[in-house]
């Protein structure tokens, strides 16, 4: 194509609104001219500024009327536009994109306290969350504890969800159909989770292992929740190792969700007679074979938020929690070991820049 036609392309993408494209066909429009830019040219420039100010009038004509739905779609395209085209922005700008962001923020707000689909309330949460976070606008107080209500409204409702398998007596192989398969253990691989935090152990006793697996696992498969299964014929030995109580291994995606998957997993023991022994080392949860720590989900060290280091296995043997962490989700109990404890007997080094 010659310049002629680039520039006409453009022009055309232009009154479009399509600016990206438009600019593409500038500069190659731009490579072919050099330093001598026809008249056709300016035109386009001339053409793609105006169009630009009709749009921030369209933009400031949404955030007055305060239609912030439409004024945040009409701001990105302008942002684009303006940053393609080199467009000055008018005076308030600033002060008008704040507004339209606490606007779309206190109506994604109000969406989220009048929502019933638990579903939907927990993915809007979380884009509340990430867009608060992202522009630096701040929340309602009780935002963060009530999000934290609507994950576990949520997992409750995932793992109340009926087994719909119709296997009056399922097998540990039916059971675990479609689980990874390992020496000791299968794996059912659920939502990506955190590199760390509040892993579950729920224990079997050989004579109780199937009845635990299946009022458990097809809860934790309806719910997506990542879990490890001991094999069957290894809960005995198992037990009668340092590895006692860990029939079955679960993996929350923060602690909202280990604290329900608890409360549930102990509720449905207790409703079918079913206990194992609890995890050596770890915190009780009832008295049915539950038990929880902190933990990171693979390596070898849980990671702080300033860079600290601290080993996974001083944790484990010691049942200790980070002393970043400011308190036990479970029991609600803060973390209150004394900095100068964890600065004894913790190692933490700087993370490597």
């Amino acid at each position: 194509m010659g310049v002629e036609e680039l520039v006409a392309s453009a022009i055309s993408s232009i009154e479009c609104r399509m600016f990206v494209d438009a600019w593409e066909d500038l500069s190659a429009a731009r490579k072919l001219f050099g330093d001598s830019p026809p008249e056709c040219y300016s035109e386009a420039i001339v053409i793609a500024h105006r169009k630009i100010g009709e749009l921030m009038d369209r933009l400031v004509s949404a955030y007055r009327q305060r239609n912030f739905s439409n004024a945040i779609s009409l701001l990105e395209e302008y942002n684009l536009a303006s940053m393609y085209f080199r467009v000055e922005n008018p005076r308030g700008f600033k002060s008008m994109v704040s507004g339209i962001r606490y606007g779309v923020l206190d109506e994604m707000v109000s969406i989220f306290y009048t929502s019933g689909d638990p579903a939907a309330k927990c993915l809007l949460a979380n884009e509340i969350t990430f867009q608060s976070s992202r522009h630096g606008l701040i929340l309602p107080g009780s935002f963060y504890a009530d999000r934290i209500a609507a994950v576990a409204a949520l997992t409750r409702a995932k793992l109340e969800e009926p087994n719909l398998s119709g296997s009056a007596s399922p097998s540990f192989e039916q059971l675990t159909k479609g689980y990874s398969l390992g020496e000791h253990f299968v794996y059912f691989a659920g939502k990506i989770h955190a590199n760390e935090g509040w892993k579950l152990h729920i224990g079997a006793f050989p004579e109780t292992a199937l009845g635990v697996y299946e009022v458990i696992l097809p809860p934790l498969q309806n719910a997506g929740i990542e879990h490890k299964v001991l094999r069957l014929g290894l809960v005995g030995a198992y037990n009668n190792s340092s590895q006692a109580g860990k029939a079955i291994t679960i993996y929350p995606c923060n602690s909202a969700e280990a604290v329900e998957i608890a409360r549930f997993a102990d509720s449905v023991l207790r409703a079918n007679n079913l206990s194992g022994p609890p995890a050596i080392n770890e915190t009780k949860f009832g008295n049915l074979g539950i038990a929880y720590r902190y933990s990171c989900f693979g390596g070898k060290q849980v990671k702080g938020p300033n860079g600290e280091r601290v080993s996974d296995s001083y944790l484990r043997k010691n049942n200790e929690v980070p002393p970043w962490i400011g308190y036990d989700p479970f029991t609600g109990l803060p973390n209150d070991r004394p900095a100068a404890y964890h600065e004894r007997r913790i190692r933490t080094v700087k993370a490597k820049k």
